[in-house]
Order: C-alpha cells, then structure tokens, then sequence
C-alpha cells in the first residue's frame, strides 16, 4: 500500500502540474474556466483523497481485523457501458437480505471503516436534528449532477459504481475527462500493456476496499459490484476471486458508443477539456473495441456458470426473466427478482444520434460488430425462453 500510496501522489501532482503547460495538450486547452477549476477544484479533490489515505491508516491500526474477511463468490456487474447495467445492478442490489451493494456516500466520501464509522455517527445527529445536511449535500450534489439526470441520477443513499474507490489511487477511468494528456488514465479501462505487478496492485487494493465494505455491512451478504468500465479487469478479479461471477451487459456498438459520448459531453464541459470531442472519441472506441474483444475471448475460456451475457434489447423486453435465468446460471438468489418500484417521471430526454459523433462508417462495422455478433451467438449469452424456443411472445 506504500507503494501504492507514493505513486498515487506522484499521479496526482503530475496531472495537476502538466495541466498548466500552455500548448501542451490540444485536448485540454488552459482556459481561464480552466484554470478556476483546477485552483479551485484540485486542492478541494487532494483533500478529500487525503482524508480517504488517513482512513485507511486508522483502518490498519484500529480496524486491521478486516483482513481476515472472506469474499465469496462476488458478483461482478460489467460489460460495455450504456447497455443497461445501472438498470441491472439497481434491480439486484434492492434485495437487501442477499446482496452487499456500495452507495454513492459509501463509493465518494467513505471508502475506509474509520471515514464511516464517523459520518455514521454524524447522519444520527443529523437525522435526529431534521435532516439539515443531508438535504444541504443532497442540494449540492443535484446542482453538481443536474446535466446528468437524465443520462444517469445520482443521490447519496443510492447504490453506485464502485469504480469511486479507486479515486485514491489514480485508478479511476473517469479522471481521464479532466487529464486527457494521462496515458496512465487511458489505460484504467482496459489495463492494456500494464506489468502484471501493477495489474496486481491495483485488484489487491480493490479487494481490500471490499473486505472493508463487508466488515462494515456483514460478511454474510454476497458482494454486488457494478462497473461497466471493469470488462478489461475481468482476468486480474477473476484470478483474485476465482469463484467470482461476471453478468455482461453488451449493445450494439453504434448505439452504445453513440449513448457514451453523449453522456460523457456534460463532464468534458465541466472540466473544460477536449471541446470537440474528437480526444473522448478516439480513447472510447479504442476501450470499447477493446473490451468487445475482451468478452468474445473471455467466452471462448470461461464457463457458463462463471460468465454470462445479456443484450440490452433482451433487458428491455424482458427484464426480469432475463435476470431470473442469470441468477440460475450464476447460482445466485433471484427468484424474488423483481421490476424496482420507481417513481413516475417523464420520458428521458438523453436523445444521441451515431451521425452527431461521425460513427457513420465502416470503422464499427469492421471493427466493432463482428466481436459484438460473436458475442450474441455465444454460449454464454442469456435468451429469454421465448427465443430459446424459437417462439415469440
């Protein structure tokens, strides 16, 4: 963790300091909004990941018997961004008596026992006082996310990806909107031409985080993780949790990529980075050709009952038989598995078009579909039994 620790600052410093080279890096230009966001915002992010780096040294002193928690058989919830995994992993995770999931204050402000065992401490008075702060927080972070409601609703008790955790280590993929110039960020999705030893490091702090999580919440629950960027991580957590399931989520390429780009323009706008977006493009549809290749080898070496596959036009038709037959082919609970109560809001207005982002040409096509077919004609896709049997509905 040492190790770890010094290059997460060596990371961090890096970014910030490079960020100020004027010319350098045609995708992130130093605009005076620019400039207030990383004054601004920088020192705000240091000290937060501070704070998480103290967590975990109180952990190691007062907590250290973390260490000893078994993680059995996690579930692992990725695939291809935009395909229906939030919809997947929000469906599991509401059934609380199974599945551990992380929440967004968990994920963001928490990820050590010490940094929740006080904001616990703190949301009891502040529960008993009215809920003051939490509706402060909960303000902040709807102005924060406001862009984004549509694409992807975040609230603090909510469950959320776990890719947060690995803000302390430099090892979140998301980071790479504000730094386009990292190629240490570009490669977090996929962890392509990284040592083994690195790949090593960062799967056993990702680990630690969720025996933290277990300890905190009980041993008895089975981990749900969601990450959609985690396909290119399926061989490192598969030889960290050799019992572990992986559910993949996978669309068709134009469509998925089409839907990424767009929910990705609010963040490029926030950090002021890559103003015609033609940096995200090019990074994103080379981690998504990657992690399409990634899924048709793993179907070719992995067991049906450790890997399965679902398209998003099956979840959109059939949702919930789709994640019954999952849970029977991974051998977790689903027999409860049920449409989540939500409440009534209007149609989305997340609207993408492929031409809007120059995917209109033979680079999917040749590229990009072929891996996506072999994935649907594989053995660990799920059917709904309707298609199984050649029947319709």
């Amino acid at each position: 963790m040492v190790a770890v620790f010094f290059r997460s600052l060596t990371l961090h410093l890096s970014w910030f300091i490079r960020s100020f080279w004027p010319g350098k890096h045609p995708a992130a230009p130093l605009s005076c909004y620019r400039v207030c966001i990383l004054l601004l915002g920088m020192p705000l992010f240091a000290c937060l990941q501070c704070m998480h780096w103290l967590g975990f040294l109180a952990d190691e002193i007062f907590f250290r018997a973390y260490r000893k928690v078994s993680v059995n058989a996690p579930i692992f919830i990725t695939g291809i961004p935009r395909s229906g995994t939030t919809y997947v992993h929000r469906t599991l995770a509401a059934d609380r008596e199974n599945f551990c999931a992380v929440s967004t204050w968990e994920a963001l402000l928490a990820p050590s026992i010490t940094e929740r065992k006080i904001l616990s401490g703190l949301r009891s008075i502040d529960r008993y006082c009215g809920r003051p702060l939490k509706r402060l927080i909960d303000h902040l972070i709807t102005q924060a996310t406001s862009d984004l409601a549509d694409i992807h609703a975040v609230a603090l008790n909510d469950v959320e990806e776990d890719y947060l955790w690995l803000l302390p280590i430099g090892g979140c993929f998301i980071l790479s909107l504000a730094f386009p110039f990292s190629k240490w960020l570009s490669t977090m999705s996929t962890l392509q031409d990284l040592p083994d030893s690195t790949k090593k490091q960062l799967v056993d702090y990702y680990a630690r985080c969720i025996q933290k999580h277990l300890y905190f919440h009980g041993t008895e629950h089975r981990f749900l993780s969601k990450n959609a960027a985690f396909a290119g991580w399926i061989d490192p957590l598969q030889k960290r949790f050799p019992e572990a399931c992986f559910l993949a989520c996978v669309r068709n390429p134009k469509e998925a990529l089409s839907s990424q780009l767009s929910s990705l323009r609010p963040a490029r706008e926030c950090f002021a980075t890559d103003p015609d977006g033609s940096h995200t493009k090019k990074l994103i549809t080379t981690v998504f050709t990657h992690n399409y290749e990634t899924l048709k080898r793993l179907t070719q070496t992995m067991p049906t009952t450790h890997l399965a596959i679902m398209d998003q036009s099956d979840l959109r038709t059939h949702d919930i038989v789709m994640l019954r037959l999952a849970g029977q082919r991974l051998a977790f609970p689903s027999g409860e598995v049920k449409s989540p109560s939500l409440p009534k809001k209007p149609p989305p207005i997340h609207q993408h078009s492929a031409a809007d982002y120059g995917l209109e040409n033979n680079q999917i096509e040749v590229c990009l579909q072929p891996t996506y077919q072999a994935l649907l004609k594989s053995d660990q896709r799920i059917l709904p039994k309707t298609q199984e049997n050649g029947t319709e509905d």
